[in-house]
């Protein structure tokens, strides 16, 4: 179920990547001011969702990466060398889709310095989430 909502998210976003593209185009064919700035709201309004949209893919791909090498640790043996590079990526991307900010940035001095105790601390399901103002795109803002 999380692949899938994985997969949604990030089909969602490579979506707005090509929306954001043509809207590019559009905006320079408009010519009245009042339109020009609707239309740059709406384009700010489609990246933060493209944004999120992507969080929310990369988060959860990381967590099922994680979740694998958790299980590596568990078994005494080492981290598999295709999950730790995909990882790495994974949180390069993040931290780009999050213009190298917030909490991930941490996250990925963590993971360079020590996989291992990343793959301790980070990604680990908990019994309570925190519910509150923003809590749908938490893991993008913080």
């Amino acid at each position: 179920m999380l692949e899938d909502v994985e997969l949604r998210c990030k089909l969602a976003a490579d979506l707005l990547d090509k929306a954001t593209e043509h809207s590019t185009r559009l905006a320079e064919q408009l010519s009245a001011p009042g339109d020009k700035t609707q239309f740059a709201q709406i384009q700010h309004d489609v990246d933060v969702f493209r944004r999120v949209a992507r969080s929310y893919a990369l988060h959860l791909r990381e967590t099922n990466v994680a979740q694998m090498l958790r299980q590596d640790l568990a078994a005494g043996r080492p981290l598999t060398s295709a999950l730790s590079t995909e990882l790495g990526q994974l949180l390069e991307a993040d931290v780009a889709n999050q213009l190298g900010h917030g909490r991930v940035v941490e996250m990925r001095r963590l993971y360079i310095e020590d996989p291992k105790e990343f793959v301790r601390r980070y990604l680990v399901p908990v019994d309570v989430a925190p519910i509150g103002k923003g809590a749908s795109v938490a893991i993008f803002y913080h």
